[in-house]
């Protein structure tokens, strides 16, 4: 069983930010390791969130004229980004289906040399842009719990 959380920041227009968080779960089939190497497929399904937020800069300005004094002061303004932005947000279910490989350093610690997924979403698009699809391509290391 494999569990991936991941997101990205989205580079998007002036006065636009946004960013993607991808919730998957599912099986990994990995042939039993002849040595050190170990080479997997896996398949996931799970879901996507993406959001954008939109930044108006003419509310802002009057925002921050407004509320100056109690920024000043140091009191908290959380609130503040919600009065001078649009944000839309989209959920949908997404499939992953990649590969990878790993390098056992030892029982507990491996390296992961290649992992490679392609994931796809069926959400909607959100403030015009649509971020359906994503390949990626990484390497990391990995702890093995509970093989101490």
């Amino acid at each position: 069983m494999v569990v991936d959380v991941s997101g990205c920041k989205l580079n998007m227009d002036t006065n636009y930010s946004g960013d993607t968080l991808t919730y998957l779960a599912g099986l990994r089939w990995t042939p039993r390791p002849a040595g050190a190497w170990s080479p997997y497929l896996q398949l996931l399904a799970g879901g996507q969130k993406m959001t954008v937020d939109e930044v108006l800069p003419n509310f802002r300005e009057e925002v921050d004229k407004q509320y100056a004094e109690e920024v000043a002061r140091g009191k908290r303004q959380d609130f503040l980004h919600s009065l001078y932005t649009d944000q839309e947000e989209a959920t949908g279910f997404a499939i992953s289906i990649g590969g990878g490989m790993d390098y056992a350093v030892n029982r507990a610690l491996a390296l992961r040399i290649a992992n490679v997924q392609f994931t796809h979403a069926w959400n909607p698009p959100v403030a015009g842009a649509s971020y359906r699809t994503s390949f990626q391509v990484n390497s990391g290391l990995i702890l093995r719990m509970g093989t101490w």
